[in-house]
């Protein structure tokens, strides 16, 4: 894939899950927090719809280490969203949403150091030869 191109989807991913994650905090901001199943479907259906389009553009991306940071900013907004729902309990939607939120954004982070690792691990192996 052309580089700036693959920049451009990346950028994109980016701001896709950061919509997600915006739209679960918006929807649990209220006091009491009111979070409905529909809610949880919809957060779900587009947390799933992102796993489907980060898993194809995985397989095409030859910039690993670029996705590897932006990825490590969202793992790190949706681990402290998750330890937030965990430490209060708002409600268990709320906390569900988080723990599956930051379980998928860990899966993708994990496939992407996976595939860093043996990126390096094949550029060794060849000038070992």
């Amino acid at each position: 894939m052309d580089k700036l191109i693959d920049i451009l989807i990346s950028l994109g991913l980016t701001i896709f899950a950061l919509l997600i994650l915006v739209y679960k905090m918006m929807v649990t901001s209220a006091i009491p927090v009111i979070m409905l199943q529909k809610d949880v479907l919809i957060i779900l259906c587009l947390l799933t719809i992102y796993f489907v389009i980060f898993n194809i553009n995985y397989r095409k991306t030859k910039l690993i280490l670029f996705n590897t940071v932006q990825f490590f900013i969202q793992l790190l907004l949706w681990f402290m969203t998750m330890l937030h729902s965990l430490s209060y309990q708002y409600n268990k939607y709320d906390t569900l949403v988080s723990i599956i939120g930051f379980s998928v954004m860990l899966i993708m982070f994990i496939q992407l150091v996976y595939k860093n690792m043996s990126i390096k691990n094949n550029k060794n192996k060849n000038f070992s030869i």
